[in-house]
């Protein structure tokens, strides 16, 4: 009958470790949804930020693209009327720009 007692003893003592684990793990669950559904909100800040900036990204090539296609053509007719001052001067301009200079 000793014996009986021990093991109960033994068996309820394991029980109780077992429970509190468990406790333990429901914590750490509720914690870890808590924490995916804050990383969830902060992944979905980063997508929106990077279609934003993806799309600045490309209006900048666009605007790159039609500076290049004017100044082209602004040095085609300065090239095709060398006698026209403006054209010369739009030139001008434009290398001082490239430049840095004010």
């Amino acid at each position: 009958m000793i014996n009986s007692v021990k093991d109960y003893e033994k068996l309820s003592e394991q029980y109780n470790k077992m429970l509190e684990e468990r406790n333990t793990l429901i914590d750490d669950l509720s914690w870890y949804k808590a924490n995916i559904s804050s990383l969830e909100r902060e992944n979905e800040q980063l997508r929106k930020t990077l279609i934003k900036t993806q799309n600045l990204a490309d209006e900048l090539m666009e605007y790159q693209v039609k500076y290049i296609n004017l100044t082209n053509h602004i040095r085609l007719k300065a090239s095709a009327n060398p006698g026209e001052h403006r054209y010369i001067a739009l030139v001008n301009f434009i290398d001082r720009l490239e430049k840095g200079e004010k």
